[in-house]
Formats: C-alpha cells, structure tokens, sequence
C-alpha cells in the first residue's frame, strides 16, 4: 500500500515537471524574435586583406592588433611639431546620409570628431583647427583656425542642420585649406585632415594643380574615409607624405583618428624659431567686459600681458597682439609630449614563466612586454597606457629616486 502511494506522487511530480517544461517551451516560441529582429552580427567587419585576399579574423586577434600599431614609432624624437595647424575638409554631401553607419554616417563621424578633437587639444593645447565644409560641388570655410574646441563643435552641428546636400568638391576645399595654411610661421605644421564619404568629387579646375601647391609648400594631407577607396585621394595622400585609411566601423575609426591626434615629428620644411608665449591672469571682474576673441560679454577674464587685452578662454592667441596665451598645465602637456618613451621589446611568455604583470598585477598570458631599462614585466594594456599616455616607466622613475 505504501508502495503504490510512492509510485503515484513519483508520477504526480514527473507530470509537473513535463508541464512546466512544455509551458516554457511555448513562452519561448512566442517571446523568441524573428530573424530580422535580432541584433546584427556584422561579421563582415572582421575581414580583413592580406596580400589581396579576404581573411576572417576573430574579435580578440583583431583588436589586440589595433592596439599594438604605435609601435612602428616607439622610440620618439625630442623634435616634434607642437605649434600643429590643421584644417579639417568635412564631407557634408548627401552621401552622408546614408545608414551604413547607425544610425547615419554623419552622426557617427561628429562623434568621432569630436573625441579626435578632445585628443587633439589635450596633446596639442598650443595647436588650431580649422574647417571647410564640402558640400553642392563647392566648398566653404565654416570655422577659421581656432584653439576653443567649442568653436568648431558648434561651427560642424550649424552646418549639418543647414542640410547635406549634392556633392562634394575636393578641388575647393584643397584651395581653400592651401590659402589658409600657406602664411603660417615655418615653426609651426601645415596639416590637411579630409573626413570622407563619399565616392566621387565634382570639381571646376585641375586639382593636381594644387597638389603640386601642396607639394612646393610642404603641406600634409591626410584622408580618412568610410567609402570604398578613390584614387585621387590616396594619390593625394602618397603625394604629400600622409595617410589614407577607410574604416569600416566606428572603433575602427576612433582608432585612426586618435592616431592623427598623436603629435608628429619634426615635418620637412619646418624650421626652429623663438617665439614669445605669455602666461595671463586670470581675473574676475564685478562688471561685465566684451573679450577681444569672440565679442561677448563676460566677468571671469584672462588679461594679456603684452597688451592688457581680455580672453574669456586659453590656450588661444591674443586677437589684439598675436602672442600666444597658455597656462602652466599646457606648457606640462607640451613638456610630457616631448619626453622620450622607454623602449619596450615584445617577448613570448614560455611555460607562463612570468605570471604577473608589473603595474595592474593582472595574469599574463602568451605575448609579454619588457622595458629594455628596469627590465620589469608588462601586459599589453599597462605597455599601450604608458607609452600613449604616460611617456616614461613609473619604475625607470623609482630607480632614479
């Protein structure tokens, strides 16, 4: 009798439990999204060419790659361009409306540009930028050179809300960025950055005609693009000693342009020359001042030097006298960038021989980095933070101490 009352709640609990498992799987059939409502692999944006051949790569090889480009320059010169003059040809045509990008292509370019333009400012304060904006088979200046990274946001975000529209004009723009750069100081660098989208050019004159300006004034173009390769871009490019690189991600794109962010090395045609840079006061004043910069009213004020003129923001150039204004902590940046990094050599971990990163105490793994002075043990983040950031081994410093 026992027996049998054992058997039945066996069979009463094996019977919820197949219950409960043909509930779930119908709760899973009609919660369980459709194939066009999943999320996007984009699997494609692992492939990547070797010798003319597609190649798949996994998420980890790819991004440890990324990481370690910087060191095809590890060893710097003491001889940078620190006075870096740059202007940026944006592409505001309508290609740059298309969805390739979420969720359009213009939209993730200002992002990136606007992290490129942060970078930029941090290693480079005595640096300007300037804008032409490309767009109805023209070009136009929308923001002259400039130190207030605000000033350029805001000049990009107008223009958009005015439209992309036609085609873009490389030809002006290359015109218009010669004209801007060719009577800047020899110390400082004449660079061309080109965000581009678009797979065409629609132009009225020669534009080699221009490259050859370029050439003979020693200009820098550089061109970073998310639309299959054109040509006359990379032959610009190769021309004028820069890059051209076309990304098909965003983290991709934040990678090349953060590598345009880096200061560059002593450029052909640069010469040293010893300038005045003042150091202003910053001052604040009970009744409201117009700013000799932007023309507006303010009370907190940075007085020059030289010329007892108000500037509402540094580092920046004095409108009235043309010296430059930076504060201690610019000319720290300035001074940091200029540091020679510690050469550090790659080697294999064999049998885990090392176990612990120096710095984060992390595990490491297969590829280990060494300083070839302290001779300590690094992980390949700690290797890229102080190389990138840093610029000296916090050992080497304990050493000297």
């Amino acid at each position: 009798m026992q027996n049998t009352q054992n058997i039945d709640n066996k069979g009463i609990f094996v019977e919820d439990v197949v219950r409960d498992f043909d509930q779930n799987e119908v709760f899973e059939e009609i919660t369980t999204k459709f194939v066009w409502e999943q999320d996007v692999e984009r699997s494609w944006n692992l492939l990547v060419e070797n010798n003319g051949i597609l190649q798949h790569v996994n998420q980890e090889t790819y991004e440890e790659k990324n990481k370690q480009k910087y060191k095809k320059n590890q060893t710097c010169s003491l001889r940078k361009g620190i006075f870096r003059n740059v202007i940026i040809l944006f592409d505001m045509s309508s290609s740059m409306t298309e969805r390739d990008f979420k969720p359009n292509r213009i939209t993730v370019i200002l992002e990136c540009v606007e992290i490129f333009l942060k970078n930029f400012f941090f290693k480079n304060p005595v640096g300007h930028v300037g804008v032409v904006a490309l767009k109805n088979s023209s070009a136009k200046l929308i923001q002259q050179l400039t130190s207030n990274i605000d000033d350029v946001l805001n000049s990009l975000v107008k223009e958009q809300k005015e439209g992309l529209q036609g085609s873009p004009s490389l030809q002006e723009g290359l015109e218009i960025a010669h004209n801007l750069l060719m009577d800047m100081p020899l110390y400082g660098t004449k660079e061309i950055l080109i965000m581009y989208g678009s797979i065409r050019t629609c132009d009225k004159k020669n534009i080699l005609k221009y490259l050859d300006l370029l050439i003979k004034n020693n200009m820098y173009v550089n061109c970073i693009s998310i639309a299959p390769e054109m040509h006359i871009l990379k032959h610009i490019c190769e021309k004028t000693h820069g890059i051209y690189k076309i990304c098909t991600s965003k983290n991709m794109l934040i990678n090349e342009i953060n590598q345009v962010a880096e200061t560059p090395l002593w450029m052909h045609g640069m010469e040293p020359q010893l300038i005045h840079i003042c150091f202003p006061v910053k001052k604040k004043i009970n009744t409201q001042i117009v700013c000799s910069c932007h023309n507006t009213l303010n009370t907190d004020t940075y007085i020059c030097n030289f010329c007892n003129s108000y500037t509402c923001k540094i580092p920046s150039k004095c409108k009235v006298c043309g010296i430059h204004l930076i504060s201690m902590h610019d000319l720290s940046h300035i001074t940091n960038n200029l540091q020679a990094s510690p050469l550090f050599i790659e080697i294999k971990n064999q049998q885990n021989y090392y176990t612990y990163c120096s710095s984060c105490n992390q595990q490491l793994y297969d590829k280990v980095s060494q300083c070839t002075k302290c001779k300590n043990i690094f992980c390949l983040e700690c290797d890229v933070f102080i190389h990138e950031d840093l610029n000296q081994c916090p050992f080497c410093l304990n050493d000297e101490d």
